[in-house]
């Protein structure tokens, strides 16, 4: 009700704010007004009105056939047209740019030649860029513009500029003649109206008894034309009219409304004013209720609600009083609002309709109802207007006409009435989200773990989406299913544990899905030229690298061009063209929410995503483009989005961060404080139309889409959920599972039967359990079988082993069994090596050394203490030192100690001396031997080892041995004489 009860009150403050309709305005005061006729008005985009006729004069000002008026009807003197025409200027229209074209029957503008055309500067001055050359060579009596700035003219002339062009001219925007429009030998009468349909078909009709032919084929006084000058055979007129035609006018519908002083068509009647479909066939359902009008109509303007304005002769509409301007309704019948009195004097010529809805009148009338007023005045008049309220509920729904709704609604009106006497009719257009409570079942409703139940539903709706949550938490099981009208089953998956289960349903939340080649929208009237504003909305790309703009409006012009999106860069842009910020490039293909906001005062702008800020700058200037705005592309073109978009908004101001963090992800009513227009883009199939949530009623029409896939799944959710009353348990009963540990020798028989003879930790055996579930056991066993070893043992002379036996010698073959740690048995086999004790002996050769005998390695030792003599490890030992001495003998692993022996030097030395010479001793390399008593017979060296390193036989009294080339140690010389007389002596090389 709040949006409902806001759009009353704007309704009626605005409406009771105006006057009657149809009775004069006192706020125009054009003074004197014009001195002559007015054939002709037409308003700029300011609200200023061009004004041209027969007249010479305005309000005491020279006015050649044309006049510029302020907004409340004094002379614009701004305009200055000079000396003007100098014949009367039958037509006027106004270029996008603002540079007016005026036809008549003129020959100069302001002293400069120019026959039945020019064109003019908004200042007044002639614009010499157009250059019609000789021009017309007769009256020229109506003009229209096409999209693309061309004209076309229609009249009495036969030719243009020295060019043959009977009655109809089409001319380049520069003033030439356009040879690509072909009429052949065009009209064989004069011609006056002539209108530019929207898809570019040029509507024409005669000038009162006019044209019977065009290009040689007959056609009575009306033709439409295709773009190129050619017929539309589309087109059917039948015998056409019998007289002339003034004025067309185009209904949004596409049916064509004519006024002149014809009074059949096709054999219909039609008094001066009929509607024709878009076939050109006559449309009886329009006005066929009485006997129409009873004089000419120079002029038709269809006003936004629908309404019809006619001027001219007549003086009665169906019998009724009706002085020269009438209102009718859209349907034909008369509009019993509009309420002129006695109305105009004399002729009505030109009617233009003010954007707030008042009327512009000119002609020949010296008075309107009863007030001088000399060819110009400005009627009152509020327009109906329509809305269309948009709303959403979940249950029944109170609407502002007192009544209750339980169903989606999209026909019932409510008429507010005002003290204008003007209505303002509402269009309801509900939607009932409501959704059944269905019952719910389980099936089945117990089972064993690891098993799947099925949720079932009893029915379902189309629109609405399915999903099975667990009821505890309230998590996603199953889904989402969209509704069939039928029942749906939802699967648990596998369950492990007693689970309650409950469904929840919500209605289809759905987006603009672009395709990326050709799909749009477009919206017509939202104006952010030199305004502050913020555009917000979610959107997901389904490709990178490609300029996709989802919003935009305006030319390629600088600060003229809005569009915002990505572009190929992948950054995200707000751009007015050459005046542009950009985030950093994305490449991601998620949802995000994007806000831009500008502000006119400061030229702040901002780009947020997700609602955080990313980037701002100050515009070098105010975005300054208007028109059409398109969603999903641009205006420029080529610029398609590939990818969603949903919840757009558009906003009269610049929105702070908090603002939008607060209400990015919340859906709004439509009447929020700023909101210019509001995007659920929550359509179904078939659907063309998204529609504007506020009561301002910008409409996004979608083009070149496919109605079946525009619509998909969207980011918002504002649906009226219900969770299903039925909460279902299913009930699990666990099975169970367990482990039969078993230890055995050799092989083992299971509950299975089988008997196993390895390890086992897989096989299984399945029991019943209490709940009627499977208990499942494993086998873990090990076998331990019985076990045989080798008992390896080496000794010297005897072992005595665990039997208790006492070994002597070798064995392999006595055996002995023990228990092992799985209590199987184990025998061991004793492998016995016994190995020799050498036998060690020492004895004193009294030469000095001692000598050891026993096989083996040899290590001498103290008696005295026990201990190694370090380095002594061979046979021979010359002890250095009196003592007992004794050997180690080592083979293997065995050892023998010899016994001690007593070792003394006593009388040594003095055998040598009394025999023998040794010298140098110690010695560095070289040793000389000298007998004493008698010759020398022979030498022999060995080293500590008693390794033999030198050996000589001689006769001599002495002689030489070297060492010089032996390391440095002990040696003995063992010399013979040649009387048997024998000594060792030790040397010692240093």
């Amino acid at each position: 009700m709040k949006k409902l009860l806001t759009l009353f009150f704007a309704l009626t403050v605005t409406i009771l704010a105006s006057a009657q309709s149809g009775t004069l305005d006192p706020t125009f005061t054009p003074g004197t007004g014009f001195n002559s006729y007015v054939f002709k008005t037409v308003l700029q985009t300011d609200g200023k009105t061009v004004v041209v006729g027969a007249f010479t004069d305005f309000n005491g000002t020279a006015r050649n056939g044309i006049a510029r008026l302020n907004t409340d009807g004094t002379l614009d003197a701004s305009f200055n047209p000079g000396t003007g025409f100098n014949n009367w200027v039958t037509d006027v229209k106004i270029q996008s740019d603002g540079r007016i074209i005026a036809i008549g029957s003129f020959t100069s503008y302001n002293g400069t030649a120019r026959n039945s055309i020019a064109r003019i500067n908004t200042d007044g001055t002639l614009d010499a860029s157009f250059n019609p050359g000789t021009g017309f060579n007769s009256a020229a009596r109506g003009v229209d513009l096409q999209a693309d700035g061309k004209v076309i003219v229609t009249g009495d002339f036969t030719a243009f500029n020295g060019t043959a062009s009977s009655r109809i001219v089409r001319l380049n925007t520069d003033g030439t003649i356009d040879g690509t429009f072909n009429i052949g030998t065009g009209f064989n009468g004069n011609a006056q109206a002539v209108k530019v349909q929207p898809d570019g078909k040029i509507l024409v009709g005669s000038r009162g008894t006019g044209f019977t032919t065009y290009n040689g084929v007959t056609y009575n006084r009306i033709v439409r034309l295709n773009s190129d000058g050619t017929v539309d055979p589309g087109f059917n007129i039948g015998t056409g009219l019998d007289n002339g035609i003034n004025s067309f006018a185009i209904q949004d519908d596409g049916k064509i409304v004519a006024g002149g002083p014809f009074t059949s068509y096709n054999g219909n009647t039609a008094n001066r004013i009929m509607r024709l479909n878009s076939d050109g066939t006559f449309d009886p359902t329009f006005n066929t209720a009485g006997t129409g009008l009873n004089g000419e109509v120079r002029i038709l303007q269809i006003a936004s609600d629908g309404s019809i304005f006619l001027g001219g002769l007549f003086t009665t509409f169906n019998g009724v009083s009706a002085n020269r301007i009438h209102k009718l309704n859209s349907s034909g019948t008369s509009d019993a609002n509009f309420a002129p009195g006695t109305a105009s004097n004399n002729e009505v010529n030109a009617i233009s309709i003010q954007s707030d809805g008042r009327v512009i009148i000119g002609g020949f009338f010296t008075s309107y109802n009863g007030t001088s007023v000399t060819r110009i005045a400005r009627l009152n008049n509020c327009l109906n207007t329509f809305y269309t309220d948009y709303q959403t509920a979940c249950g029944p729904f109170i609407w502002i006409d007192g009544n209750t709704y339980t169903a989606n609604n999209t026909t019932t009106t409510h008429i507010i009435p005002n003290a204008a006497g003007c209505d303002s009719i509402i269009t309801l257009n509900l939607l009932i989200n409501s959704i059944a409570d269905e019952n719910i079942v389980a099936s089945p409703t117990t089972l064993c773990d690891n098993g799947t139940s099925t949720i079932s539903t009893a029915s379902s709706q189309t629109g609405v989406y399915y999903t099975l949550r667990d009821d505890l938490n309230n998590t996603v099981v199953d889904g989402p299913l969209a509704g069939t009208g039928t029942g749906l089953n939802f699967s648990t998956g596998n369950i492990s544990a007693t689970t309650s289960y409950n469904v929840y349903a919500e209605n289809v939340e759905n987006s603009l899905d672009f395709d990326g080649v050709d799909d749009r929208a477009e919206i017509t009237g939202i104006n952010l030229s030199n305004a502050s504003f913020t555009i917000e909305f979610w959107s997901k790309r389904n490709t990178t690298g490609s300029n996709q703009y989802y919003v935009s409006q305006g030319a390629t012009v600088t600060n003229n061009g809005l569009h915002i999106g990505y572009r190929n860069t992948n950054e995200f842009t707000i751009a007015f063209w050459a005046n542009d910020l950009s985030t950093p490039a994305y490449t991601d293909l998620n949802w995000h929410h994007y806000a831009v906001t500008y502000d006119a005062t400061t030229n702040a702008r901002q780009i947020f995503r997700d609602g955080q800020l990313i980037v701002s700058d100050v515009a070098s200037s105010d975005y300054t483009g208007t028109g059409t705005m398109i969603l999903g592309d641009t205006p420029w073109g080529n610029d398609h989005a590939n990818g969603n978009m949903d919840e757009l908004r558009i906003w009269d101001f610049a929105r702070t961060q908090t603002e939008i963090q607060n209400s990015m992800a919340v859906c709004l009513t439509g009447n929020e404080t700023g909101l210019m227009a509001y995007y659920k883009f929550d359509g179904l199939p078939g659907d063309i139309i998204a529609p504007d949530m506020t009561v301002n009623g910008y409409d996004a029409t979608l083009q070149n889409v496919d109605v079946n896939t525009i619509w998909q799944n969207g980011i918002m959710n504002c649906a009226c959920p219900i969770e299903m009353t039925d909460i279902v348990t299913v009930t699990v009963n666990n099975s169970s599972t367990g482990t039969d540990v078993q230890t055995a020798c050799d092989s083992y028989t299971w509950i299975d039967g089988n008997t196993y003879t390895t390890d086992n930790n897989t096989a299984t055996f399945v029991l019943t359990n209490a709940a009627g579930c499977d208990s499942t056991v494993t086998l873990d066993l090990t076998i331990v079988n019985s076990s045989a070893g080798t008992d390896v043992q080496e000794h010297c002379g005897s072992y005595t082993w665990i039997d208790g036996n006492t070994y002597t010698m070798s064995n392999n073959t006595a055996t002995f069994v023990l228990p092992n740690a799985a209590g199987c048995d184990s025998t061991v086999t004793l492998d016995l090596t016994i190995n020799p004790v050498p036998s060690a002996g020492a004895t004193n050769n009294n030469d000095g050394t001692l000598s050891a005998t026993g096989t083996g390695t040899y290590q001498w030792i103290d008696c005295n203490t026990g201990n190694p003599i370090i380095g002594e490890t061979g046979a021979m030992f010359s002890p250095v030192a009196d003592g007992d001495y004794a050997v180690i003998v080592t083979d293997g692993n065995c050892s023998d100690t010899s016994n001690c022996v007593n070792y003394s030097t006593v009388g040594l030395n003095d055998y040598l001396t009394n025999h023998f010479s040794v010298y140098p001793n110690p010695t560095n390399g070289k040793v000389t031997i000298k007998s004493n008593n008698t010759m020398l017979h022979s030498v022999v060296v060995r080293d500590a080892s008693g390794r033999k390193i030198f050996e000589a036989t001689m006769n001599a009294t002495e002689t030489g041995i070297d060492l010089t080339s032996m390391e440095d140690g002990v040696y003995f010389v063992t010399i013979l004489g040649s009387d048997n007389t024998q000594v060792i002596a030790k040397i010692i090389k240093q």
